[in-house]
């Protein structure tokens, strides 16, 4: 099966846990494409935009250039990286920009993140969706919600970006939103095994 999994920058302590875990499953037929979030590399884009007042798509292209930076910090040598969507057995880390700047479907401005990238690929290319953060799910007035339909997100404050929920919606793709900070819960999510999260589920 085909996954995408998005490993965001705020579980950058326990990133290289993550992908350890998630090479575990070489045994299995699981193809596993990492994209990487922004991280710290995409702060400091955030405070040059600040500072120095650059337009939103330059910004873009270096919040997208950031998430080259923690693909390298997740692959540390050790995992392979590509610059293209490669679906092979086993694991392997995107590298986006490139992509991005031969096919960029999406908004170039701050509400187009990696969660956003990491939606409109597994689309693209029927993978099942997973992004792995630093909280247990989708949370509202202190209750994790189990499942909850995207179109309620919309316009909504939550772990995801403002755009992927509406990605959800006009795709109908689901996505599974899981605390990185418990590895094994992202392990077996991708083995089948019920674990603690939040099913966003797409479609009209």
């Amino acid at each position: 099966m085909r996954w995408v999994i998005k490993i965001g920058g705020s579980v950058m302590h326990n990133a290289s846990t993550i992908m350890d875990a998630l090479s575990e499953l070489k045994e299995e037929e699981e193809e596993i494409l990492i994209i990487p979030g922004g991280g710290i590399f995409s702060d400091l884009v955030g405070m040059v935009y600040e500072v120095y007042g650059l337009d939103e798509e330059t910004g873009h292209w270096m919040a997208i250039l950031a998430m080259d930076q923690y693909g390298y910090f997740l692959a540390r040598n050790k995992y392979k990286t590509t610059y293209e969507i490669d679906f092979k057995k086993g694991l392997t880390v995107l590298l986006p920009y490139r992509l991005l700047r031969e096919t960029d479907p999406l908004p170039r401005n701050w509400n187009t993140t990696s969660d956003a990238i990491a939606a409109w690929i597994s689309y693209k290319y029927e993978a099942r969706f997973v992004k792995v953060t630093d909280v247990d799910g989708i949370i509202f007035e202190g209750t994790l919600l189990p499942v909850v339909s995207a179109k309620d997100l919309i316009g909504k404050k939550t772990c995801l970006d403002p755009l992927t929920p509406e990605i959800l919606v006009n795709t109908g793709l689901d996505c599974f939103v899981v605390n990185g900070n418990h590895e094994k819960r992202v392990k077996d999510y991708i083995l089948g095994k019920k674990v603690l999260g939040t099913l966003v589920r797409g479609g009209r």
